[in-house]
């Protein structure tokens, strides 16, 4: 299966006042193949909705290149870059905050339409296609957001997503917002659109757990770099990093036997802070495998197993 998205050697740094710098993201080099779910997960602050921004380029890198479809996107010049973009989307975290509360749905949807010179006829045809793409009434187009829950919203911004007929979506956390019986509708809504339209996502959460639902293949981050990539199955099964280890005991598992045995994997300490990242392995200062080599040298990824990649002196 082909890429369609190609990251080298992605790094993102945000100045602060003080001339003290963030590192969000620390040299990411990951593909995403054309028709799957690539599950980007990790605590909060490790450089998640940051990855997806850059991937779109909602934001400028500080460092390395995105490839998609073959071209560099942050190479593009305006004009070019304005062909590329309807195929690359975004379904934001808030429902809420994502839409605007002074247009309608109707006006939300067909906004995207009416800059890429869609007549007027064929914008409220689409605009009522959408709505119906994620079972909404179609005749709820003149009803602001105010008069929707929070799972209508949803799936508004999943159809505003899918006005242009993208190949590509960021899901930034599109389900941690909600309820978690509306949680399973969105997901479920996620993959049925993928596999009527042929849709690559990159799916960024915290929840292990619903990653792996939605996911072919999972990367684990932490403060802003890859700690291990692999497929579903294999993290699920036998994570190696000891962080995906400590984030597949955390799942809640419905046997009191396989809770205590769980226990064996703990977490210590709070997450650093990515402005004066631990030297070597970000992770050893939480670690309970750790080895003299963690506090001086930065792993790199090494293929464990086919297809799963680890970045651990563990492995070395």
């Amino acid at each position: 299966m082909e890429n369609l998205i190609e990251v080298r050697s992605l790094k993102k740094s945000f100045l602060l006042p003080g001339k003290r710098k963030l590192q969000a993201v620390d040299g990411l080099d990951f593909s995403i193949r054309r028709g799957e779910t690539l599950g980007l997960v990790g605590e909060s602050g490790c450089g998640k909705s940051t990855t997806g921004r850059l991937l779109l380029r909602l934001l400028e890198p500080t460092e390395g290149s995105v490839e998609f479809e073959g071209m560099d996107i942050f190479k593009l010049r305006s004009g070019d870059l304005r062909r590329i973009r309807p195929k690359m989307q975004i379904i934001f975290q808030d429902p809420y905050s994502s839409l605007s509360p002074r247009m309608t749905v109707g006006k939300v949807l067909e906004f995207p339409l009416r800059i890429r010179g869609i007549n007027s006829k064929e914008r409220n045809r689409r605009v009522a296609e959408l709505l119906e793409m994620v079972q909404i009434n179609p005749t709820y187009a003149n009803r602001y957001p105010h008069a929707f829950s929070g799972g209508e919203l949803q799936r508004i911004g999943i159809a505003r997503a899918m006005a242009l007929n993208p190949s590509f979506i960021v899901c930034d956390e599109p389900v941690s917002s909600l309820d978690v019986s509306i949680q399973s509708q969105i997901l479920n809504l996620l993959k049925d659109l993928q596999s009527r339209m042929g849709l690559t996502y990159l799916f960024i959460s915290h929840n292990l757990l619903v990653t792996q639902y939605m996911s072919d293949r999972i990367a684990v981050l932490y403060l802003g770099r890859i700690l291990e990539i692999a497929p579903c199955a294999s993290i699920s099964a036998a994570p190696m990093h000891p962080y995906t280890q400590i984030l597949t005991s955390a799942i809640p598992v419905p046997d009191p036997k396989i809770e205590r045995a769980k226990r064996e994997f703990h977490l210590e300490g709070e997450v650093a802070s990515a402005i004066d990242p631990p030297s070597g392995c970000h992770f050893h200062p939480r670690c309970t495998q750790r080895k003299e080599m963690c506090f001086q040298k930065s792993p790199f990824a090494k293929e464990v197993e086919k297809e799963h990649w680890v970045a651990c002196h563990l492995f070395d």
